[in-house]
């Protein structure tokens, strides 16, 4: 019943833009319009001058040389090997041009975009900064160079969990894009996708769908069906949709996303990996669990050879291995799984990161499912503050984070704190995500099973009820929930998946609930109470 963590991202966060390799005696600047010249020996001979030139000319040459090898490395999906390189492009440019030297920035802005590709998120977002701010003082906010470095830090925040930053900047750096370059430039439509991301992450599902619908159909349209920016936007569409519980038009979407970056990009390349399990993530919460952990098999066979076994995409992975087990019945593996993947996670990520909060979440739900009530209970009460802090009560994994804190409590039961926990998620997610969400419906489930048991818990069934009749009507008025739930079902706009979701909560509202208020209502089990309805 508990919501479990999709792959990796809300929407696949694009690989950070590469800054293009120049020729080293070409049209590199300084500052604005201005040439720099290498620094000339004072006394020297002519023929020492000339020496020295050359030197400095070959030193430039191989710089350029191991940073275009860096980019070609990095395409193929090999950044730790694309790091060494651009690390050695990067001392000497330093070197021999200063720090505020374009070709400098550049390289700079590529190791950091490496670095990032390798799960080293803090170590990125300090190099993303210092590259910016350094380009914004070089050539100016809204020079192209610079704007490909703010989209690069923006996404660094992304990586980290820092959603809001990241899309405060990603609007930013897609207005000045839109104005300086075009609504249909190729950076521009990278704008738009990574700002849809954020808005995914942030929980605006509605909003990133239409965003990445409209990016796909232009980058379609600009770069043709198998561009890997189109089979990216193609990617981040699907991942909006089945976070906006539609499932199906994900699936196929990953499916043919997946058949189509097999084909350009090859199967292990990383983008290819995501893709599969993306379509895993699409076919677990469909209920195919055995071609879902078909594929995370596959997928972490490959990402473990491919990335290691400590980056956060292999983690990712381990953890959907863990969550399908765990819907299978397979508690014991899947719990040992889920606690190896969280302490994997604290050491690469940190206490905070949102992965880690995710992965924290599962144990929980884990140990939950074992009987050890106490134990998840203990991580969901450190886990659910933080989840709050980093990403905001509103948030959907927050509310998720507390529907499975209230279930737990419920487990044990603390009825009242449940039901209020379920009541305040509730009308959130009523707000937020709609009547029918598969979430919205899950607590509203949850929220009629915690009252039924906190009415029996402190009213007992001979019907003089220490909880009033009147306070029970009212909590359950104020989330208006069954009603409008109603109104959905019988108007035909709540899917037929999610009918068997919410019957027994509609017909136990029906007997037991909503009948005149003061007569007397048999309740399963044994005993009468009286109807609540007005």
């Amino acid at each position: 019943q508990r919501r479990t963590s999709q792959e990796a991202y809300r929407g696949e966060l694009p690989r950070s833009s590469m800054l293009p390799p120049r020729c080293p005696h070409g049209d590199t600047i300084l500052r604005r319009g201005q040439r720099p010249r290498p620094v000339k020996p004072v006394g020297r001979s002519s023929l020492g001058r000339q020496t020295v030139d050359a030197v400095v000319e070959a030193r430039l040459a191989s710089a350029s040389n191991a940073n275009m090898t860096g980019a070609k490395l990095y395409a193929q999906g090999k950044a730790e090997a694309a790091e060494g390189y651009f690390r050695e492009a990067l001392a000497e440019r330093k070197a021999l041009c200063g720090w505020e030297h374009l070709e400098t920035l550049v390289a700079s802005n590529n190791l950091a975009s490496a670095v990032q590709a390798q799960g080293k998120y803090e170590e990125a977002v300090k190099l993303h900064e210092e590259t910016h701010n350094a380009l914004c003082r070089v050539m100016g906010s809204n020079h192209k160079e610079a704007l490909k470095s703010s989209n690069n830090l923006a996404g660094a925040f992304y990586a980290l969990g820092r959603y809001q930053e990241a899309a405060h900047i990603h609007r930013r750096t897609l207005a000045a894009r839109q104005e300086t370059l075009g609504p249909d430039h190729p950076d521009t439509l990278c704008s738009a996708s990574n700002l849809a991301n954020a808005l995914d992450a942030q929980g605006s599902h509605a909003e990133a769908v239409e965003l990445h619908r409209a990016t796909l159909a232009t980058r379609t349209q600009v770069l043709g069906e198998l561009h890997p920016d189109t089979l990216r936007s193609s990617s981040n569409l699907g991942q909006a949709l089945a976070a906006a519980g539609e499932l199906e038009e994900a699936a196929t979407l990953h499916k043919q996303t997946l058949a189509a970056r097999s084909e350009v990009l090859g199967d292990e390349h990383p983008d290819t990996l995501r893709s599969a399990s993306n379509l895993a993530s699409a076919l677990r919460e469909q209920g195919r669990l055995q071609e879902a952990l078909r594929i995370f098999r596959e997928t972490l066979l490959v990402r473990e050879r491919v990335l290691g076994s400590s980056h956060p995409d292999t983690l990712k992975t381990k953890n959907n291995v863990a969550v399908v087990q765990q819907l299978q019945g397979n508690h014991a593996e899947a719990g040992l799984l889920h606690v190896e993947a969280f302490n994997s996670f604290v050491a690469t990520l940190g206490d905070d990161h949102p992965d880690t909060l995710t992965a924290a979440g599962n144990l929980a739900h884990a140990l939950h499912s074992q009987g050890d009530l106490d134990e998840a209970a203990r991580i969901h009460g450190e886990s659910s503050p933080r989840r709050r802090k980093v990403l905001g009560a509103a948030h959907p994994d927050t509310m998720r984070s507390e529907f499975n804190f209230a279930s737990t409590l419920q487990a044990q039961g603390s009825h009242r704190e449940a039901a209020r926990m379920h009541r305040e998620n509730l009308n959130l997610q009523i707000q937020l995500l709609g009547v029918d969400h598969p979430d919205t419906v899950r607590t509203s489930s949850a929220l009629t099973r915690a009252l039924y048991d906190l009415h029996q818990e402190e009213g007992g069934l001979d019907g003089d009820s220490a909880l009033s009749p009147q306070h029970f009507r009212s909590t359950l008025q104020e989330v208006d929930l069954f009603g409008a739930l109603r109104n959905q079902a019988q108007q035909g706009g709540m899917c037929a998946r999610l009918q068997n979701v919410v019957h027994s909560g509609l017909e136990w509202w029906k007997k037991y609930v909503d009948v005149p208020q003061g007569q007397l209502v048999d309740y399963p089990g044994g005993g009468r109470r009286k109807g609540l309805a007005v």
